[in-house]
């Protein structure tokens, strides 16, 4: 093979303009500073629901509900003690009477003034008071509400009645999740800062990574805020955007300072060396190589993510303007912000001379997989077919009071209510029935809900002369699969009038139904501009192709451990979780969306190296075994770090984040280890040649793409596949 000659695409080193460290310290100083004031506030913008679009059945049939009844939800007080009690029947007058003039109040019932016998516990050693909320109040409203009334039940039962109901669910998931946040940036930053420092033998290192880690977190925070401006944010977006900011930061400047160092280990005899003049050659060529591959490597990870704007889901749409926004913000920092420090302060990091045999482990592995690449890819496709085996018992749980710790007082309360109140353990199904029809006709159709499986009540009650609410209460979890399947059985069988169904089941059936639709389209969108930019960077449509293949197989078997662990309980104890028959399909979703991403992200690494050795005349069985090598600590030590990050996430409380958690630990570990050190040899060695085959239009095509040349293997090589090949047969 002839030596690839590409153009040069970035100015020359001895161009590029020095870097303006104070005006860049003071711009990032003033974003840091309005981020910061954004994630102070940012908590009190955003939803802890994950519902279904506007235009969906469910959210429909619960807006005219709200304007049927002038509700939207509930709070309701356990009260200990026999209700007949003259004592206890005080007390829980004196109770109703306060909360019916709480404002936000609509309507109040309390055993036995109300007569309902659903209030009264099963034992008679407990009662409940409901008060219906007001529809139409702003979550500060809400906030204040609750409180009151945990005021007034503190006050008249003194201390002994519980608070509950959806607006406390709402509010204590956002709760959690604002101090699993805290929680996770106390145990993920320090670790990660330690192990950066090891990772690059500089103490700098800490003060470097601390500084990259609050621009690129408060930057995303301050876009999560601007994005709340404008539509609903999911308050699960502020732990996903800054788990993947902080991994992401990570990454990008453990490649960079690398690349510093690199320079100024290679240029050590230099008689500059030491002084301004090497700091700013070392950070022009940490700019010129690291940082385009940085560019690029980005550039695919906000590709996968783009998936996420096809879904009509606010939450969705915000977790991928935010995630995309992250990313955006890790290139920024590593670009600019970390140039201009190590600018400053780079002359104080010790350059050491690099170990005798360095990497040699990774070469020896990689040549190992490439001497046996059919042996050797049989056992990796095992492994990840054996992981991913659980996925076919797949089963999809919405979000309820479960995924808050087994050991919430929350959690407990609920608990408790569910024992002493049957009617209470799952949220009814709503139907709004227009009844004009006769009263026989809508007998009849209750009586047919009834015998439907899983119900274990029918209630009916008038709202005005033509408009009846039908409550169909499922025998399960309000969020289970068995409520769904209710749900399905209202919709697919409708009476002789116009009915529409809203609560719980439905509103986690629509979602999960939305997402089902737009998945194909989401999935099309990712692959086709991952393989744009895999092609571009290759000049092959076949690597693209295989980078592809692996990922989808990578995420798979990261999603069927979680259906193992999470599903099946098997992780339970350690994660000190109780089961709950499922996943949540965001978490699905995310897990493969920001997996893929990351994934795609170390693949471009390692192509990188491997396109730079081809570049310096290499045959492709060299190419990746020296790909893999120069590759390999930094790829290891990155993972490394990442998994430090999802484990600082995975100690949270709530269960959808250990989730999401669990799943990136679980798609880094096989990615960094089984994919690139197994997989990734042992195809392209099986491929040989036919790795950089591409039809003649597409070659056409790639020719009038810019060129770049690189100086080191981490660097990003365009390579012309048109150029002749001596690869050995």
């Amino acid at each position: 093979m002839a030596t690839l000659q590409p153009e040069t695409l970035c100015l020359p080193l001895s161009t590029r303009p020095p870097i303006r460290v104070r005006r860049t310290f003071a711009i990032w100083a003033m974003l840091m500073l309005g981020g910061s004031i954004a994630g102070s506030v940012v908590f009190d913008r955003l939803s802890s629901s994950l519902d279904p679009v506007a235009s969906s059945e469910s959210k429909r049939t619960e807006r005219r509900l709200q304007q049927l009844t002038g509700t939207a939800a509930s709070v309701v007080v356990l009260v200990p003690g026999d209700p007949r009690e003259p004592k206890t029947t005080e007390l829980i007058r004196r109770a109703t009477a306060q909360l019916a003039v709480t404002p936000g109040v609509v309507q109040v019932n309390g055993y036995p003034s109300a007569g309902d016998p659903r209030l009264l516990a099963s034992d008679g050693t407990a009662s409940l008071i409901t008060a219906s909320v007001a529809a139409g109040l702003d979550d500060g409203a809400n906030d204040r509400l609750i409180r009151q009334v945990q005021r007034i039940s503190a006050d008249v039962f003194g201390g002994r009645a519980e608070v509950a109901g959806s607006l406390l669910v709402d509010s204590e998931l956002g709760a959690t999740a604002e101090s699993d946040l805290v929680r996770a940036d106390a145990i993920a930053i320090p670790l990660v800062l330690v192990l950066l420092a090891f990772a690059l033998r500089s103490r700098l290192a800490i003060a470097l990574g601390f500084v990259s880690i609050v621009a690129t977190v408060t930057g995303s925070l301050a876009l999560i805020y601007l994005i709340s401006l404008v539509t609903e944010v999911s308050v699960f977006a502020v732990n996903v955007v800054t788990m993947f900011a902080l991994g992401l930061t990570v990454d990008y400047g453990l490649l960079f300072i690398g690349a510093f160092k690199d320079h100024r280990r290679k240029n050590s005899s230099l008689p500059t060396n030491g002084g301004s003049s090497d700091v700013a050659a070392a950070v022009r060529y940490a700019q010129a190589t690291a940082g385009r591959t940085i560019m690029v490597s980005g550039l695919t990870v906000a590709a996968a993510l783009t998936g996420l704007l096809v879904f009509r889901e606010p939450v969705l749409r915000s977790l991928g303007f935010g995630g995309i926004g992250a990313t955006l913000f890790a290139i920024t920092v590593a670009n600019t912000l970390l140039p201009a420090m190590l600018t400053r302060y780079g002359h104080t990091i010790a350059v050491k001379a690099e170990r005798p045999g360095h990497g040699l482990r990774f070469e020896r592995l990689a040549g190992l997989m490439q001497r046996r690449p059919a042996i050797s890819l049989a056992f990796g496709l095992s492994v990840l077919a054996f992981l991913a085996g659980p996925i076919l018992g797949l089963r999809t749980e919405g979000l309820d009071i479960r995924s808050l710790p087994i050991d919430s007082p929350l959690r407990v309360t609920v608990s408790t209510i569910a024992g002493l109140f049957p009617a209470a353990r799952a949220e009814p199904i709503t139907i709004i029935a227009d009844t004009a029809a006769t009263a026989p006709l809508l007998d009849s159709y209750t009586a047919t809900l009834q015998q439907l499986p899983n119900v274990a009540a029918v209630t009916v009650r008038a709202l005005t002369n033509q408009v009846s609410r039908i409550d169909v209460v499922p025998t399960s979890d309000s969020a289970g699969s068995d409520a769904q399947q209710v749900v399905e059985s209202i919709r697919t069988s409708r009476p002789g009038f116009t009915i529409g169904v809203t609560g719980e089941a439905a509103e986690d059936l629509d979602f999960t139904k939305s997402l089902t639709q737009r998945l194909p389209f989401a999935a099309i969108v990712i692959v086709a501009m991952t393989l744009a930019l895999l092609w571009a960077l290759t000049g092959s449509i076949v690597i693209p192709l295989k980078a592809v293949a692996l990922s989808a197989l990578s995420l798979s078997a990261s999603i069927g451990a979680l259906v193992w662990g999470f599903q099946h309980g098997h992780l339970a104890g350690l994660l000190n979780i109780t089961p709950i028959g499922g996943l949540e399909p965001v978490i699905i979703l995310l897990t493969a969306v920001f997996a893929f991403g990351l994934s795609t992200d170390y693949e471009v690494f390692l192509l990188a190296a491997i396109l730079d050795a081809r570049r310096q005349g290499q045959p492709t069985p060299t190419a990746i075994s020296t790909g893999v090598r120069t590759t390999g600590r930094l790829i290891t030590t990155a993972a490394a770090l990442l998994i430090v990050v999802f484990i600082g996430f995975a100690a949270g409380d709530l269960l959808i984040i250990k989730q999401l958690g669990v799943g990136l630990i679980i798609a880094v570990a096989l990615d960094a280890t089984l994919v690139r050190l197994v997989l990734v040899p042992a195809t392209l060695a099986l491929l040989g040649q036919t790795n950089w085959w591409m039809p003649v239009f597409l070659r056409r095509l790639h020719r009038r793409l810019p060129r770049a040349h690189d100086h080191t293997a981490t660097g990003i090589v365009f390579v012309d596949s048109a150029t002749p090949s001596t690869d050995t047969p």
